[in-house]
């Protein structure tokens, strides 16, 4: 059950999502600095626009009815990144296609060790994709979303999770998700958990209609209710 949500506007081919992907329908997002541990280069960033998410899911209720898996997991290999590239029309002001160009897009995708498995069914290890990383062959910097940052090796995460396998660009032959939007990764950090979506509330992209859990169990706790909801 593939519940993809976001978009990008960057005339990028359709496919499936983005975490900006070519899985979903336009918008905008925007890669900013990663830390210096992520970055152990010290390259630059690029910075283009931010990312607008089709999914407005926020309570954990609604990123779980979005969900085909939510999982504890820690981030067991580095991201790696890679290239997609598509040829893609060209309009003039008049709306007719004059021509093509070749659009490019660095995806990161990133193993994860599961931990626990609150929703779904899952193996020991499952891969996330997301955009943004580091390609030398199109750009001299790292690109990453500022809602959705590269992952860190050792990380430890709950996540809300799309199912794209066999999505035709990203995962012909393989198990691949995203997380639901922003909302949908909640940073581990001890007993505290930190949800991705508060920057968009920071940005103003979304009002702050729900309290966001702010520790393990209150979340995990939230996450059975939903279920609960969900099966009655």
């Amino acid at each position: 059950m593939n519940k993809s949500k976001l978009k990008i506007s960057v005339s990028l081919i359709g496919a499936l999502v983005i975490t900006v992907f070519w899985l979903g329908q336009g918008n905008n997002e925007k890669f900013s600095a990663l830390p210096t541990e992520t970055n152990p280069a010290n390259l630059p960033s690029n910075d283009y626009s931010v990312a607008t998410w089709v999914s407005n899911a926020m309570s954990v209720d609604q990123v779980v009815l979005e969900s085909d898996l939510v999982v504890k997991a820690r981030v067991s290999e580095a991201p790696v990144s890679r290239v997609v590239r598509a040829e893609l029309p060209v309009w003039d002001e008049n709306g007719n296609i004059v021509g093509s160009a070749i659009d490019e897009m660095v995806f990161s995708d990133t193993v994860f060790e599961v931990l626990d498995t609150y929703i779904g069914k899952s193996s020991l290890e499952i891969v996330v994709m997301q955009t943004g990383g580091f390609e030398p062959s199109i750009s001299t910097g790292v690109m990453q979303m500022a809602d959705d940052p590269l992952y860190n090796l050792g990380e430890e995460y709950i996540l809300f999770l799309n199912d794209i396998s066999g999505d035709r660009v990203h995962a012909r032959d393989r198990m691949l998700y995203i997380t639901v939007n922003p909302f949908g990764r909640y940073r581990i950090d001890g007993e505290n958990v930190f949800s991705y979506g508060q920057n968009l509330i920071s940005h103003g992209q979304f009002s702050q209609l729900v309290q966001l859990p702010v520790n393990i169990i209150e979340l995990e706790a939230q996450i059975k209710q939903a279920e609960q909801k969900l099966n009655n």
